[in-house]
């Protein structure tokens, strides 16, 4: 058998797995982890996993307590991608950012939940290292989720803002709202812009 626990980066690319596969919970020279379809790991893998060095970590399609798995990666995690890893609320994610300070890279892909999840408060989340962000989502969660978010850093900052809202060619009157939404993503983006 290999000594898996020496690994310093695992990216596992296979997909529909008819069983999971056995994987060790210490990593401690593991920087990087990435898994583009986690249902080939067992719920509650992660909030198990060992890994004190982790610097960058992908996953998709994977449902887990965000501010209580990800804030033990905290000390060094600096690059983080999640596609389709819905939060259990808003009050979530912002815990789990609030907890990373270290964190250079932030790429979420339809992980907002809806506002029926949340409860949050005026909390504003500082992000004094972030440097390239990507998120894409309704533009509803995009306002939502920026409304609470504000960027520190003295150092050049890329920001990708995908909606995924579709919008028809000639706006009907219906659609004005998802209008109104992206004209106040734009407001709120240009605070950033010098």
């Amino acid at each position: 058998p290999i000594d898996m626990s020496a690994l310093t980066e695992l990216h596992i690319l296979c997909k529909g797995l008819a069983t999971n596969p056995p994987l060790p919970h210490a990593w401690p020279l593991l920087h990087a982890w990435g898994i583009p379809d986690t249902t080939i790991i067992e719920r509650g893998w992660l909030r198990q996993l060992v890994a004190p060095k982790l610097e960058e970590l992908r996953l998709a399609k994977f449902t887990f307590g965000w501010s209580s798995t990800l804030s033990r990666f905290g000390r060094h995690l600096r690059r983080l991608h999640l596609g389709r890893c819905v939060a259990e609320s808003l009050s979530d994610i912002l815990i789990a950012l609030e907890n990373l300070p270290l964190l250079e890279q932030l790429l979420l892909v339809r992980c907002i939940p809806g506002a029926h999840n949340d409860r949050i408060n005026e909390r504003v989340v500082s992000m004094p290292q972030l440097q390239r962000m990507r998120i894409s989502d309704t533009s509803s969660s995009l306002l939502r989720f920026l409304r609470h978010i504000a960027f520190t850093t003295q150092k050049t900052m890329t920001i990708t803002v995908d909606c995924i809202d579709t919008l028809p060619y000639r706006t009907s009157p219906a659609m004005r709202p998802a209008v109104d939404r992206i004209y106040e993503l734009w407001d709120i983006l240009s605070r950033y812009v010098r």
